[in-house]
């Protein structure tokens, strides 16, 4: 397993609850369900574990908050 980071970032700061955002990755990159941006800021980081590939691989990792969603494809070289 590889570790690789990745990170979120909205336009607006957090409010003072913080803001949760969904994550999804893939069979080659997994990530934490969520991860929340601290109050006042606008982006947090979350880890990616990725698998050992023969092969170039990709995955999309998938960050959701309300009924905004943005996608980043992520290219995995063995």
């Amino acid at each position: 397993m590889l570790f690789r980071s990745g990170t979120v970032t909205v336009t607006g700061a957090a409010p003072s609850t913080g803001l949760v955002v969904s994550l999804s990755g893939g069979t080659n990159a997994q990530v934490d369900k969520t991860v929340t941006i601290p109050s006042g800021k606008t982006s947090a980081d979350f880890i990616i574990k990725t698998k050992a590939v023969t092969v170039k691989s990709s995955a999309t990792i998938k960050a959701t908050y309300g009924i905004t969603t943005a996608t980043a494809k992520l290219t995995i070289n063995p």
